[in-house]
């Protein structure tokens, strides 16, 4: 690890670039204090198109390798039964609600356990709004606990950390735009699927679109995308 103060930094910085380019960190001083830290770009598992999307500032990347086994291990409690004897938990809800991203995550389900270790998760801008919402209108209607928000919550921050999220941006916006003219989708899909669109940079081909809403994976399908019902 280097130091260096803001004015060094300025008339030697792509000696300083030439370090983080060779995996050192670097702290970035203003009048000896610690004000900014520069890091080595992680590339482990980031294609090259993915990479070029994080760059224009479209992507955000994983903030680090997901530990599966410690996420299928956090806690989650039951929730009285709703609608034709099913049950809803702060786990099973992730399921229901990450649909649309280009991979959703269910707790508990060997199935899709056994996906998430083929496909990356990839989901739009909007999700965790999404997820919050749900989880706020279990809790008002007594179907949620308090604790199980929470608990729901935890595990939503932990696959923020390690998912990949497509930001708002036109390309997405113009995709969305004319989704909706050519599919029978609400805007909140629309946008999913421009923001999936414009993740693979337009090329769907072998990319995989999981969903449990069947308009949503018939416009991915004919996108070109593998289409998976989930």
């Amino acid at each position: 690890m280097k130091t260096v103060n803001i004015g060094t930094l300025k008339n030697e910085l792509s000696a300083y670039l030439r370090y983080v380019r060779n995996g050192e960190e670097v702290i970035v001083r203003d009048r000896d204090v610690p004000v900014a830290r520069i890091v080595p770009f992680r590339t482990a598992g980031v294609s090259e198109e993915e990479a070029k999307l994080a760059a224009a500032g479209i992507l955000k990347l994983p903030e680090q390798e997901m530990d599966w086994d410690a996420f299928w291990k956090l806690p989650t409690g039951d929730v009285p039964r709703v609608g034709q004897g099913r049950s809803l938990n702060g786990a099973r809800l992730l399921e229901h609600k990450l649909t649309g991203s280009t991979l959703r995550y269910p707790a508990f389900n060997p199935t899709v356990q056994a996906i998430v270790s083929k496909y990356q998760v990839v989901v739009w801008w909007a999700t965790p709004i999404e997820i919050r919402g749900a989880l706020a209108r279990l809790v008002r209607t007594g179907r949620l606990t308090l604790n199980q928000q929470v608990g729901a919550q935890v595990r939503l921050e932990t696959l923020r950390r390690n998912w990949r999220e497509v930001f708002p941006s036109d390309k997405v916006r113009e995709k969305a735009e004319s989704l909706v003219g050519w599919f029978q989708l609400t805007g909140a899909d629309a946008l999913q699927l421009g923001a999936a669109w414009t993740w693979c940079d337009g090329h769907p081909h072998d990319r995989a679109f999981i969903s449990g809403d069947r308009h949503l994976l018939d416009a991915a399908r004919q996108l070109g995308f593998t289409a998976i019902e989930g």
